[in-house]
C-alpha cells in the first residue's frame, strides 16, 4: 500500500533543470509514494521569485492558496489569488512568477507520476 501521510517537511525541494532548488518550493512525485497519475508542486515563493517559460508533458492545475502571481499560459497573462485555479494544458508553454511583496503560496498538481520539464526559453 502507498503511503497514506507524507509531511511536507520530508519532501525533497523543487529543482527544476538548470535552476538548482527554489527556496520554500517542494516536490512530490506520485512514482516515490506508489501513485501512478499524480504529481505536486508545492510550498510558498518568495517576492520575485518565479520561472522561466516552459512546458510539461502533462496536464497541470496551479491552486493558489494565498498571495497573488501573474501567470502566463500559452498567449494570455492572468492574475491570480487565493481561490483560484490556473489551469495549463499538457504541451503549452507557460510560467509564473510572483510579482507582489507576499509570499504566493500554490500547489501544481500534474497528471503524471514523476515531475519532468522543457524550457522552452532562458
Amino acid at each position: 500500500m502507498p503511503r497514506v501521510v507524507v509531511p511536507v517537511a520530508d519532501l525533497p525541494p523543487l529543482a527544476p533543470p538548470g535552476r538548482g532548488p527554489l527556496p520554500g518550493r517542494h516536490l512530490l512525485e506520485g512514482r516515490a509514494v506508489g501513485l501512478a497519475h499524480l504529481t505536486l508542486t508545492l510550498g510558498a515563493s518568495p517576492p520575485g521569485q518565479g520561472t522561466r517559460l516552459h512546458r510539461h508533458d502533462a496536464e497541470e492545475l496551479i491552486i493558489v492558496h494565498a498571495g497573488r502571481g501573474t501567470y502566463t499560459v500559452g498567449d494570455t497573462t492572468v492574475e491570480a489569488g487565493p481561490g483560484e485555479v490556473v489551469v495549463i494544458p499538457s504541451g503549452v508553454p507557460h510560467r509564473w512568477v510572483n510579482h507582489t511583496d507576499e509570499p504566493l503560496v500554490h500547489t501544481g498538481v500534474f497528471s503524471t507520476d514523476r515531475f519532468a520539464l522543457e524550457v522552452v526559453d532562458d
